[in-house]
């Protein structure tokens, strides 16, 4: 590999190309997608965030019975033919890969817009619940099934919407620093498609331990910790009942208040912010984005810490605030963790994570 080419690999990894040609570039790796596909691809989403009242129906336990009808009979005739612990990682395997829009939105969307197409989710999947509770509650007053049938009939609708979007993986890409090039051209482009299984699996392999270099590693501790406190502000509600003898109706205003404030940064404060670093101060991507990464972080501190300190409702509530504020954190996050790897190996860095 010459120098020049050294460098603009480089650069494209760590997302430093001029505008111009990190388009270009991104046009080489995958063919960004068109406008009707972007708008099928946000729908989905949407509607994927939508589906989250089911929990809420899973209050009635004789709900779950639709599923065992189902999928006792395939499932356990795979159980008996390929073996329990088959099944049992098929599962596993679902988990991991429900949270599949947000790579695909990270592969098809350039950098300098990776932060507002995430913040766009972030915004879809806040609007979903705040209007799902309130659907799922009024027609459950006519019938628990009803909620139900049309979580299953909104799944149909986002796997025919599946069917419509276009494959965002690169049909061609510049082989990695370090890999073996006796069968292919240097320089040339070579196909996925073409090479052995093991092979792809070895490949996949050296590409992970390239991939996973300390400046990554950090991030993704530090992804981890930020999910684990993301999910310790679900015990709020009971926190601010047991401190201050509020009743679980009053209490719940605080999520409200939380949602409200979380909302409005997805849709307008970070969009804002983002546009105005991106245009004024000309930065680069990942450079920008781990500005805000820290900014976030920074308010997200202050509020868990006034959180903790808290002596009366009014500063509990500056300090949800705060951390309402600073919730971006976990999308400016994956945008960085995204920018420092090859396009090739994004979802290597972003499968299983759930923030």
């Amino acid at each position: 590999m010459s120098p020049s080419d050294a460098t603009e690999s480089s650069e494209r990894l760590m997302g430093t190309l001029p505008p111009g040609d990190g388009l270009a570039a991104s046009k080489s790796g995958i063919e960004l997608m068109s406008r009707p596909h972007t708008r099928v691809l946000y729908l989905a989403c949407f509607l994927s965030a939508l589906l989250d009242f089911t929990t809420f129906i899973n209050m009635a336990p004789q709900t779950d019975i639709i599923e065992r009808i189902l999928l006792a009979l395939p499932y356990g005739v795979m159980a008996d033919h390929r073996g329990r612990k088959t099944v049992f990682l098929l599962f596993m395997l679902g988990l991991f890969i429900s949270d599949i829009w947000v790579k695909l939105v990270s592969d098809v969307v350039p950098a300098q817009e990776r932060v507002r197409a995430l913040l766009k989710l972030t915004a879809m999947d806040l609007v979903a619940q705040i209007v799902a509770t309130p659907i799922a509650a009024a027609m459950m007053r006519y019938s628990s099934w009803y909620p139900l049938a049309l979580s299953s009939a909104l799944l149909v609708f986002i796997a025919l919407l599946g069917l419509r979007l276009p494959e965002t993986r690169p049909h061609r890409y510049r082989p990695l620093p370090g890999e073996d090039l006796e069968e292919e051209n240097p320089g040339q482009y070579h196909r996925i498609g073409r090479r052995p299984l093991l092979k792809e699996y070895e490949k996949f392999f050296e590409s992970l331990k390239s991939t996973l270099t300390r400046p990554v590693i950090m991030l993704l501790f530090v992804f981890f910790l930020a999910c684990f406190g993301a999910q310790a502000l679900q015990l709020l509600l009971q926190y601010a009942s047991k401190k201050f003898g509020w009743g679980y109706g009053k209490a719940s205003l605080l999520m409200s208040l939380r949602s409200s404030f979380h909302l409005a940064l997805a849709t307008i404060l970070m969009p804002l912010i983002d546009t105005w670093i991106s245009r004024r101060w000309g930065v680069p991507a990942d450079q920008k984005d781990m500005t805000l990464s820290q900014f976030s972080g920074v308010l997200l501190v202050l509020g868990h810490l006034t959180l903790f300190l808290a002596n009366g409702p009014p500063a509990l509530c500056f300090g949800l605030v705060t951390t309402a504020l600073g919730s971006s954190f976990l999308v400016t996050l994956r945008s960085t963790m995204t920018a420092l790897v090859p396009a090739s190996s994004e979802v290597q860095v972003n499968v299983g994570d759930q923030g």
